[in-house]
């Protein structure tokens, strides 16, 4: 699962008008977030992952990432990390996160232009930025209305597949470069995105 929405909708859908109290109130392109709960071997494997992807493009993007957990493993993991880590959420009646929540903590936490959420084992490909200048600039020209969502395609990919951490962003970019899709392995095939992000797959 990977969704975008614009600050239009995430204000809309929270109720929340513009924050005033955030401990960073840099205005970023793309707050990405994702949740997870447990530790297990998988779990650890696209943790350290999905981290080594969130340093790279806060190094070279405006971008800041965000994870919901109340793991202490999970914790540990990305407190030296670029990564956010939120233990404060709100959940519903057995436990599951409610996405408007995430949303809404997200929000409180940082100013963006855009608010995304993917699954834990999702890659977000590198590409998804340059469609985030697109759609502010259709924006700009009063093209696109300022209240608009963007979902991905994914394609799956074995972690034997993927390497065991990111260095850069280019070596994210060689990573999503190597990847080769076919319309048959792609899934929501009528989404807005042309940009594929990768699964990790057991």
């Amino acid at each position: 699962h990977f969704r975008v929405y614009s600050k239009n909708n995430v204000r809309q859908a929270t109720r929340l008008g513009e924050h005033s109290e955030r401990e960073d109130n840099t205005l970023y392109d793309l707050v990405l977030f994702t949740t997870e709960e447990g530790w297990t071997e998988r779990i650890n494997n696209k943790s350290r992952i999905w981290k080594s992807m969130a340093d790279a493009y806060s190094k070279a993007y405006s971008f800041k990432a965000i994870m919901f957990t109340r793991t202490p493993e999970l914790i540990n993991r990305f407190s030296d990390s670029s990564v956010k880590v939120i233990t404060n959420f709100e959940v519903t009646r057995i436990g599951v996160p409610t996405v408007t929540g995430l949303y809404y903590s997200a929000y409180q936490t940082f100013n963006a232009l855009y608010y995304g959420y993917v699954n834990a084992d999702i890659l977000l490909n590198y590409t998804v930025f340059d469609a985030l200048k697109y759609l502010q600039s259709q924006v700009k020209e009063q093209k696109l209305h300022p209240q608009h969502e963007l979902a991905g395609r994914v394609y799956e990919k074995d972690y034997s597949e993927i390497p065991f951490a990111f260095e850069s962003v280019d070596h994210v970019q060689q990573f999503f470069r190597s990847v080769v899709v076919t319309r048959s392995t792609l899934r929501n095939a009528g989404s807005a995105v042309s940009a594929v992000s990768v699964r990790c797959k057991v």
